[in-house]
Parts: C-alpha cells; structure tokens; sequence
C-alpha cells in the first residue's frame, strides 16, 4: 500500500513542524516518545520535512525489520530507506558470518559515507556489533573510472 499521498498531511501537522524546526535546528539527537502505530508515520514524515539523515533505534532485530517494511509503504519506492542488519551470530561464535548481512551493513555505512540523506532503520543490537571504521571502508573501497 502506497502511503505518500497521506504522508503530506502527517507532515503538514503544527506538532510535526515544530519537533522537524527542533530537529533541524541542532547537531544533537533528538529523542521522541511515539505511540508504536505512528512511529512509521513520524520518522517518515520528519524525514520528509527536515531532508536530514534520520536514525532509528528499536529493541530486537525483528522489530527495525517490521518498522523498515512499515517506512517503505509511507515513503514509497526510490526513498533512501536503509535497514542496519544485526550478524545474528554472537561474538565468539564459531559461525561463517552471514554474507547477506554483512553485505547489507556495508551498503548501508557506504551510503551514509557517501553523503545525502538516508532514513536508517536499527536494532539496538545491530549498532552494538563492532563494524569496520570509515578510514577502514575508504581504504577498502576501489573507485573504478573510465579508461581504468
């Protein structure tokens, strides 16, 4: 279901303007407290109205799964919406890393290097795992220019 066209009207509403004027107005985090049926439509819809890179922070891994699913019906295909997958495996497990995770955390870090806003979505879990350092992601990232 596409949601964008209601996603004005949620963007429109005088409490959204103010937190997306808070939001923007300062280089720290703002922190929320929404009802679990309008996160989705809140996150997309201060997105929308402040064009900055938005973090989202949930619980479990299941749960930025379902919000992730939530986001993309408000802002609809094409939206820089990235979900931080957790490696399932814990630390000190002996499991091959999963390649479909790792493969969709560095998408997400070499799109937030890359600049413009993204709307990422995450477990608190997701963001405890160590990570490869943004000096560490250049290094390991070939520019491929024409005549190379």
């Amino acid at each position: 279901m596409d949601l964008r066209t209601l996603l004005d009207v949620v963007v429109s509403a005088p409490s959204l303007q103010r937190a997306a004027a808070l939001a923007s107005s300062h280089r720290i985090h703002l922190t929320l407290g929404v009802p679990d049926a309008a996160k989705a439509a809140t996150a997309a819809a201060l997105f929308r109205a402040t064009g900055r890179s938005l973090l989202l922070v949930v619980p479990r891994p299941e749960q930025a799964e379902a919000l992730a699913e939530e986001l993309a019906a408000w802002l609809g295909e094409g939206e820089p919406m990235l979900l931080f997958p957790d490696r399932e495996a814990l630390p000190y497990e002996r499991l091959a890393p999963d390649l479909e995770a790792v493969a969709g955390r560095l998408r997400v870090l070499a799109r937030l290097r890359h600049g413009g806003p993204a709307l990422v979505v995450a477990s608190a879990r997701a963001l405890a795992q160590r990570t490869i350092t943004p000096q560490e992601l250049a290094a390991a990232s070939p520019v491929l220019r024409p005549g190379d």
